[in-house]
């Protein structure tokens, strides 16, 4: 009787044994499962824009189209801590008119910057950022078409 006994006992601890051993590992692959949808969710939700996609920082420059002048000489300056400096001279005009603004902005979407702190109807605030360049939108934040789209660039150093 004590063998059967002994015996039990023995297969009993070893059954115990075993089965605490199967969620385990079960419980370590659901764990490395969930990590692994986890990096998938998060890469599936990136999307590359002009924010995250581009060396955006640094100072573009153009000759913008001017309805009272020759044109406008704009320099924008974008730094990476989401300030900036915008330079503008009116060419052409009896007296040339520079006007510095700085100030920071903001990201739109991740594919336009808004200038803070220039008045509505004032000048553009609008840009989209494009590779290596700056494309100014109108005063409503459309982006410009026409003859006089590509007129409405500015370029990077």
């Amino acid at each position: 009787m004590k063998k059967n006994s002994l015996g039990i006992l023995v297969v009993a601890f070893a059954l115990s044994f075993s089965c605490k051993e199967t969620p385990k590992e079960n419980n370590q692959v659901n764990q490395t499962n969930n990590s692994v949808e986890s990096v998938e969710e998060s890469s599936s939700n990136y999307s590359a824009n002009s924010q995250n996609s581009l060396d955006w920082g640094g100072t573009y420059h153009g000759e913008l189209p001017c309805a009272s002048c020759a044109y406008i000489q704009t320099s924008i300056s974008l730094n990476y801590d989401e300030t900036y400096v915008l330079t503008t001279i009116h060419i052409g005009k009896e007296e040339e008119i520079k006007n510095t603004k700085r100030g920071n902005f903001k990201w739109i979407d991740g594919q336009f910057v808004e200038l803070q702190g220039i008045p509505d109807g004032e000048q553009a605030k609008l840009y989209k950022v494009e590779e290596n360049r700056l494309r100014q939108l109108d005063l409503e934040g459309n982006v410009i078409e026409g003859e006089l789209a590509d007129k409405y660039l500015l370029f990077q150093e």
